[in-house]
C-alpha cells in the first residue's frame, strides 16, 4: 500500500536523514538546475551544493527499526539541529533511508492492450500504473518502482517503446517494498520531530548511487552496504536497479561477539575492533598482545590477549555474513546477472580483511567503494561510512524541482492519484 504521497519539495533546498543503528546523519544542500551531475545516477538534472551536515550517535534504533520512540526522536532532533545550525536554514521535510522493515524485491510482468496504435506516454503510464496496482499488498509499502524493460507483442528488451506500433504493451517492473509497520513507526518518529516525510530511499540503492561507476552498473555489479545493524545488497544491470535484499547482521554483531568472547564491555570491544580488529590472520598475531579491560572490573584491571583471539572471533561472523549474501543471490536467480564485481560500502566494510573474505566467499572481484564528491562537502565525510547519505543526495539530484506553487500543486494531485506517479510522469517527460 502507498505509505505517503511523494511529491515535489516546496523548500528551496533538500534535506536527507540517514538513520542507522550506530549514527544518524542529516545533510542539507541547496539545489539548482544542471545537466552535468558527475555521479552514476542516470537522469540527474540538478546541481547539489551541501550547506550543512550533522551527525550524532544513534539511540533507540536497531537494524533500521525504531525500538524506542523517545530515544530515536531525540537522536534525530540532535542530528537535524546540528545540520541546520551549520547550514543556517530551517528544515521542514526530509528524505529518509530504509535499512529495515524486511525490504524485498519483486519483478512483475505486466501487459496492457494498445489496439494496434502508436504507444504513447499515456500507454506507458497505464502499464506502469497497472503494475503498481497488481503489486499492492495490505501489509507492505512500496518504496521504489523501476521499469526494467518494455515489450511489444512479446518482443522483449525494448528501452523506449513510444511511437512504436503494437497490440500489447508490456513492462518488467522491479518493485521494492517493505513491511508497513516499521515504516509507519519511522514516519511517526519523523513527524514527532516536526518534519514532513518527503520520500523513502532503500539504503543499498543509495549507497550504490554514491559509489558505483557507470560501467559497473551497465555490466552488472552488486553493492553490499555493511552497516552497524544490518547488511543490505543492491544489484544493478544495464544501468538499472534490479534487485535488493537485507539481512539483520552488521558490524554491531561483530562487536557483541567480541564483548562476549573477551568478557569485556561493549564499548571496550568496539574500541578493540576499531584499533586492532581484522578478519584475516597476520603472521605476527600470536605475538601481538592487546590489553582489554575485564567486564565488571575497574578499567585499570586489564587482561592481555593475543591479537589472534580477536581475529578468531571476527572472521567467522564476517564469513557467515557473506555466505548468507551468496546464498541469497543464488536463490534470487540474480547471481549471474550480478556480474563478477562487488563493491563494499558502509562503516563495517572498513574492517581489515573484509574485502579479502568477500572475494573468497563470493568468488568475485571486490573493491571498497569511495563515495562521489559533492560540492560543499567536507573531506571528513568522504569515506564509505557516509556512502548512504551521499547517495541519498545523488538520488535527490534526480528528483523533480518545484519551480512554482502551481507545479507543486499539480504534482500533489498526481501523487494523490497513485503515490509514485508524479515521479513516473516526470521520468517519462525527461529520462528518454
Amino acid at each position: 500500500m502507498p505509505l505517503a504521497p511523494r511529491a515535489h519539495s516546496k523548500q528551496p533546498f533538500v534535506a536527507i536523514l540517514d538513520i542507522g543503528t550506530s549514527k544518524i546523519t542529516c545533510m542539507i544542500a541547496k539545489i539548482g538546475h544542471s545537466t552535468n551531475w558527475p555521479g552514476a545516477l542516470r537522469g540527474a538534472r540538478h546541481q547539489i551544493h551541501v550547506l550543512g551536515v550533522g551527525y550524532k550517535r544513534s539511540e533507540g534504533i536497531k537494524a533500521g527499526n525504531i525500538m524506542d520512540m523517545e530515544l530515536a526522536e531525540h537522536s534525530i532532533r540532535l542530528a537535524v539541529a546540528a545540520a541546520e545550525k551549520e547550514a543556517n536554514v530551517r528544515v521542514s521535510e526530509v528524505i529518509v533511508n530504509v535499512s529495515g522493515g524486511r525490504a524485498r524485491s519483486d519483478i512483475y510482468d505486466i501487459e496492457v492492450m494498445v489496439a494496434g496504435e502508436k504507444v504513447s506516454n499515456q500507454d506507458m503510464l497505464h502499464v506502469v500504473k497497472e503494475g503498481e496496482r497488481q503489486s499492492l499488498q495490505l501489509d507492505r509499502a512500496i518504496l521504489h518502482t523501476v521499469p526494467v524493460a518494455f515489450s511489444i507483442d512479446g518482443n522483449r528488451g525494448i528501452t523506449d517503446p513510444r511511437g512504436m506500433f503494437g497490440d500489447n504493451l508490456g513492462v518488467d517492473m522491479h518493485v521494492v517494498s517493505a513491511d508497513i509497520g516499521p515504516l509507519k513507526n519511522l514516519k511517526l518518529c519523523i513527524e514527532r520531530c516536526h518534519l514532513k516525510l518527503q520520500d523513502f530511499v532503500v539504503a543499498p540503492y543509495a549507497s550504490g548511487l554514491a559509489c558505483l561507476v557507470e560501467d559497473e552498473m551497465d555490466l552488472g555489479v552488486t553493492c553490499i552496504d555493511m552497516g552497524a545493524g544490518s547488511t543490505s545488497i543492491a544489484v544493478f544491470f544495464e544501468g538499472k536497479f534490479i534487485y535488493t535484499d537485507m539481512i539483520a547482521i552488521g558490524g554491531q554483531n561483530v562487536t557483541i561477539d567480541l564483548a562476549r568472547g573477551l568478557n569485556t564491555q561493549i564499548a571496550h570491544a568496539e574500541r578493540a575492533k576499531i584499533l586492532h580488529g581484522s578478519a584475516i590472520a597476520g603472521i605476527a598475531d600470536e605475538s601481538h598482545l592487546i590489553s582489554i579491560p575485564m567486564l565488571g572490573e575497574e578499567d585499570w584491571e586489564q587482561q592481555e590477549i593475543e591479537k589472534s583471539l580477536l581475529t578468531g572471533i571476527i572472521e567467522p561472523r564476517i564469513e557467515e555474513t557473506f555466505e548468507i549474501i551468496r546464498d541469497r543471490l543464488t536463490a534470487s536467480g540474480y547471481g549471474d546477472v550480478a556480474g563478477h564485481r562487488v563493491v563494499l560500502t558502509g562503516g563495517a566494510s572498513q574492517l581489515t580483511g573484509v574485502r579479502e573474505i568477500a572475494a573468497r566467499v563470493l568468488g568475485r572481484q571486490v573493491r571498497v567503494g569511495k563515495p562521489l564528491r559533492i560540492a560543499g562537502l567536507n573531506d571528513d565525510y568522504a569515506d564509505t561510512s557516509f556512502a548512504t547519505a551521499i547517495g541519498m543526495m545523488a538520488y535527490a539530484g534526480a528528483r523533480p524541482l518545484a519551480l512554482n506553487l502551481a507545479e507543486a500543486e499539480q504534482a500533489q494531485k498526481i501523487a494523490a492519484n497513485g503515490g509514485i506517479f508524479s515521479r513516473i510522469a516526470h521520468w517519462l517527460r525527461n529520462d528518454f
